[in-house]
């Protein structure tokens, strides 16, 4: 009973004032990965949730493909491909959603529109849907051209780190260098 309560406890306190849902399983939705790195985050909603939840879920959607994309910088990419790497992400309320674009320029992240997302509710509605596969389709084919650019700069980062430490003759950070100490074979005299 003690420990109900206190579950109770934390879920009130961290509930969210536009809808009164539990805080505690948020989480990205969707993360994209190659080579052990994330190339994209999505984020899915339930229809008619509030404006305030569906301005927090851009943000932290916007601010997670950032941090993906900076991190992507700073593999080992030739200059021209690292000028045109951008990250692709979702963000979807119910049936209706959009990719937009997080591209770095003049050393700021810059998030844009690419394209709207919208599943069909009727047959009708089937001729914008058309739209929305060649959306996703784009979304698709970006996240495979990512892959090929980061693949080899990922194993060579890594190979380079590995190598990097073995060829390392600088002592550990923290530590004193000292001159290493010599051993002589003793010789007999005669």
């Amino acid at each position: 009973m003690l420990q109900k309560s206190h579950e109770m406890k934390i879920d009130c306190c961290v509930k969210d004032n536009d809808d009164k849902k539990s805080a505690l399983g948020r989480k990205i939705d969707l993360l994209l990965n190659a080579s052990f790195m994330e190339i994209s985050s999505s984020e899915w909603k339930k229809d008619g949730i509030s404006f305030g939840l569906a301005e927090q879920q851009q943000i932290k959607n916007v601010r997670t493909n950032s941090a993906i994309l900076r991190e992507l910088l700073k593999l080992p990419i030739n200059q021209e491909k690292k000028n045109d790497l951008f990250v692709l992400g979702m963000d979807w309320i119910g049936v209706c959603g959009y990719v937009f674009a997080v591209k770095e320029t003049n050393d700021v992240h810059v998030a844009y529109h690419v394209g709207d997302l919208i599943l069909p509710a009727s047959l009708s509605s089937f001729e914008d849907f058309q739209k929305t596969l060649d959306t996703l389709f784009s979304f698709k084919n970006h996240q495979l051209r990512l892959k090929r650019i980061i693949e080899p700069a990922y194993n060579k980062q890594s190979a380079s780190n590995t190598l990097r430490s073995f060829r390392s003759v600088t002592p550990p950070p923290n530590q004193q260098s000292t001159p290493p100490k010599t051993f002589f074979t003793p010789v007999k005299k005669q």
